[in-house]
């Protein structure tokens, strides 16, 4: 307890020369929004100067917890609008989660969660280039009481980017209606302020690089993977729930190509999970609406009976491929890549006949 006490007073001008352990919650908290969970308990906490409230942080054997409970000083002004993955969640009241998984570098990823658990979330390198591609797979939920908020998240373990012991964070609140955000354990998006926090166990393979499918139907995506040991790894894992296993010589770079089918038009996810012995050492994410690619529409919604259902046909990728079409009963589907497109008529009697 005096260690966690010792890092809460000693943050503030830059990474500290010491670190605490991060404590293990048990039982995890249940991220339902709902304050008063018992998995809280045994958790690191600061305090706000400004703002009236607290952080918690904490971890599980699989996940990073997060958690702020603010008081909010105009709660008729309550901001939670953001309901799309990556949309403007820095913009409602919310909860910001800064951290590098490689302290003393300039490159950070940060988590924005608001009230509703809309997550915005990206990584920057030492340019301060942003990769809006990256996501941590966190899931966040709050909810507001009568003159407060509360907001808490899970983020994996393994999608932290760390290949030793150490995670350097910062956590900050925003309240929409003032415009007022106060950070804590660092300043905003200077990773050379966070808080240094141990971790017990290291993450043998690091992500180098992802050349992400942004097209529906059955795509392919690029992923490279790094074994940081000096040992053999020997993964099994998963990509979007199908098996794979991976071997790694040691220091060795392999890039994956990983197949997935998402429909177009509508939100998915595309997830690569690697274990070793049974523990997830890797994970990657992509959360995004997939583009269409093919497009289909008739010459015409009325065809006489005995003339054939001809349709307009066009693929919106480079070289494409060939496009299935099966006609039935009342309806033709068109098919490129496992992407669908269902294309209704009527028919009608010939005047001609």
């Amino acid at each position: 307890m005096m260690k966690h006490l010792c890092t809460a007073l000693l943050f503030g001008a830059g990474l500290l020369l010491g670190s605490a352990e991060l404590p293990f919650l048990s039982p995890a908290p249940v991220i339902d929004g709902e304050m008063g969970d018992p998995g809280w308990k045994n958790a690191f906490t600061a305090s706000f100067k400004v703002k009236q409230g607290k952080v918690f942080l904490g971890r599980t054997a699989t996940h990073l917890y997060v958690a702020a409970e603010v008081r909010h000083g105009n709660i008729e002004a309550a901001a939670n609008n953001c309901v799309r993955h990556d949309s403007q969640v820095f913009a409602d009241d919310c909860l910001d989660f800064f951290f590098t998984g490689a302290p003393g570098s300039e490159t950070y990823s940060q988590i924005i969660a608001n009230v509703r658990g809309t997550v915005f979330d990206h990584h920057r390198d030492k340019d301060r280039r942003t990769d809006l591609a990256w996501d941590s797979g966190a899931e966040a939920k709050g909810s507001y009481g009568r003159d407060s908020f509360f907001i808490e998240m899970a983020v994996p373990l393994a999608s932290l980017g760390c290949d030793q012991h150490k995670l350097a964070v910062a956590v900050a609140v925003f309240t929409s209606w003032d415009r007022h955000g106060e950070a804590l354990l660092g300043q905003y998006h200077k990773p050379e302020t966070f808080t240094l926090f141990e971790l017990p166990d290291t993450f043998p393979v690091k992500l180098k690089t992802c050349r992400w499918a942004y097209a529906g139907g059955t795509q392919s995506s690029f992923i490279t993977v790094e074994n940081t040991t000096a040992r053999d790894l020997l993964l099994e894992g998963s990509y979007n729930g199908t098996p794979l296993t991976v071997k790694l010589k040691p220091h060795a770079v392999r890039e994956l190509e990983c197949r997935g089918t998402l429909p177009a038009g509508r939100e998915g996810r595309n997830t690569l999970s690697l274990s070793e012995n049974g523990r997830e050492v890797l994970r990657v994410c992509r959360i995004f609406t997939p583009v269409r690619l093919l497009h289909a529409v008739p010459v015409s919604d009325l065809v006489y009976e005995g003339e054939p259902f001809r349709l307009k046909i066009s693929v919106s990728e480079k070289d494409a491929g060939p496009v299935t079409v099966e006609y039935f009963p009342g309806r033709a589907v068109c098919t490129y890549k496992g992407e669908k497109a269902e294309i209704p008529y009527k028919t009608i009697p010939s005047p001609w006949r």
